[in-house]
């Protein structure tokens, strides 16, 4: 359709994401972000305008643990600012290799992928 775009082709994966409650070890856009307990969850260490910091992780603990989401998260006044610091990191997708038909290992031969965001 497009010739002149055929040298930037490469493999693609065509998501369906659908409401649900994925675990830990599913591939997903959104929900639990499996991470090593030894290493510290990343942060921010920007500074943010007040309204764009986002909320304290017991705030977001509690809710999941309520089977819901923190309240217009992350829109202004919403809930509790994060404290003056570095602000955690949001989870955003997890894809496993054995869902994403072609993906290539990463180092040391890694399966998952993840992709994280500050919220500002």
């Amino acid at each position: 359709m497009f010739p002149e775009l055929a040298p930037y082709r490469g493999r693609t994966t065509r998501l369906h994401p659908r409401p649900g409650r994925p675990g830990r070890h599913d591939s997903h856009v959104g929900g639990p972000t499996p991470w090593p307990g030894g290493e510290p969850w990343p942060v921010c260490h920007e500074t943010h305008q007040h309204e764009a910091e986002g909320y304290v992780p017991d705030e977001i603990r509690s809710a999941r643990a309520a089977g819901a989401q923190p309240q217009s998260r992350p829109w202004p006044g919403a809930g509790s600012p994060g404290e003056d610091g570095p602000v955690p990191f949001v989870g955003l997708v997890q894809f496993f290799l054995r869902d994403v038909p072609g993906l290539a290992a990463g180092p040391d031969g890694a399966d998952l992928v993840q992709l994280i965001s500050s919220t500002s």
